[in-house]
């Protein structure tokens, strides 16, 4: 018998093929080192007009190819691969997911070992965010409330290696046709099915902010929930978990677009001051601010880590109560504990509170920015700062 089945869908997935291939390679040398495991990895191609081309080398897994004949989406693909999957153990990965060499050794040596259902490894956001904290995840992987009224705690179902039994009949038969959250729909029918989640603490699994044309946008996740919840409302959910997954749905809706419109502008401000010639770096070296923490290190603050880093300016540490740094390029701390002084401190959240600038000011005494200050600081020099 098959142990592990990787379920793979594939939207013009040509590119991603070969460092998927490399990857689990990496992780078979790691796993056989230590047992033996027998995987197969089931490539579903959901873009019929681009032929699929697999390397051709021998690898110490079966692979198997599916094409299907019309754009079906991510939902039917993984449904396709799981009907033709034949491992007591599941996981479906993403083509842009990166793991970590010892990814399926501790997956599946963790669900094993403790005879669980599903197993949520921990990992990345980005360079400097980690997936979960165990003490919130804890409470919140196996409260359906949790999951009807909050994002859902579970990223990408990379996270997870789950029995193929513990998957619920209804999630292959009601299809979404809107990508984004059939993952969401699996957690939610599975914990109303009374199947159980345990938590794997290892870092294994890297979830990248970088989007391309073929990403999934907010407006088709909003949508996906949409079909999410009409699914859910109609087979799964009492009345009260309906209500309440509602109102979480109006809620998250303004909150999406408050946050983006938030980092447009900040987006929007900065390319247009480096169009100008007026660079962050040199306007902090013109005020003093030669050694800096970064305050938020979620994909605004990565992004200004990378603006940085090979400047003048010297990035002694970020600041961030959810952080890990993932290539270990940046010391990571919370701000109650004991931090070197700086001459300043950058806030790179969307829509802070004066309550976080005066608890920053307040820990470091120095001069304190927000990005939208710092831009309407740099604006108002303008040519000074060239």
């Amino acid at each position: 018998m098959v142990d592990i089945s990787l379920i793979i869908p594939l939207y013009k997935g040509n590119r991603y093929c070969k460092r998927l291939l490399n990857m689990l390679d990496q992780n078979m040398e790691y796993l056989n080192q230590y047992q033996n495991c027998d995987i197969e990895v089931i490539f579903v191609n959901d873009y019929p007009d681009e032929d699929i081309q697999l390397d051709g080398y021998e690898h110490s897994y079966r692979i198997k190819l599916i094409n299907q004949v019309n754009n079906k989406g991510i939902h039917a693909s993984r449904v396709e691969g799981l009907k033709q999957a034949k491992g007591e153990y599941i996981i479906m990965l993403d083509q842009d997911d990166l793991v970590e060499r010892n990814w399926l050794y501790s997956q599946w040596n963790k669900i094993k070992t403790e005879d669980a259902e599903y197993c949520v490894c921990n990992g990345w956001k980005g360079r400097f965010r980690t997936l979960w904290q165990e003490e919130g995840m804890k409470k919140r992987v196996n409260n359906i409330k949790s999951y009807l009224t909050l994002p859902n705690p579970i990223i990408s179902p990379g996270q997870v290696i789950m029995k193929r039994k513990a998957i619920p009949d209804e999630w292959m038969q009601y299809i979404q046709h809107c990508n984004g959250s059939d993952d969401f729909l699996l957690w939610v029918m599975a914990l109303k099915k009374e199947h159980s989640f345990i938590l794997n603490q290892d870092y294994l699994f890297y979830h990248t902010p970088e989007r391309t044309k073929d990403s999934v946008s907010s407006s088709q996740i909003m949508e996906s929930n949409r079909e999410t919840q009409k699914i859910l409302n109609e087979y799964v959910l009492l009345q009260e978990e309906k209500e309440l997954f509602s109102q979480y749905l109006e809620s998250i809706q303004a909150f999406v677009d408050k946050k983006y419109a938030s980092m447009f502008f900040i987006t929007y401000n900065w390319i247009r001051l480096k169009s100008r010639g007026i660079h962050i770096h040199i306007y902090l070296k013109q005020n003093g601010c030669k050694k800096i923490a970064i305050y938020g290190m979620g994909y605004i603050g990565e992004c200004l880590y990378d603006e940085l880093r090979n400047t003048d300016i010297e990035i002694l540490y970020g600041i961030d109560q959810n952080a890990l740094d993932y290539k270990r390029e940046l010391a990571i701390y919370h701000v109650d504990e004991d931090l070197e002084a700086v001459d300043g401190v950058i806030i790179t959240i969307a829509d802070v509170s004066n309550k976080i600038k005066r608890m920053v000011y307040d820990k470091l005494k120095c001069n304190i920015y927000t990005m939208d200050e710092l831009f309407i600081n740099m604006s108002e020099c303008g040519q000074d700062s060239i």
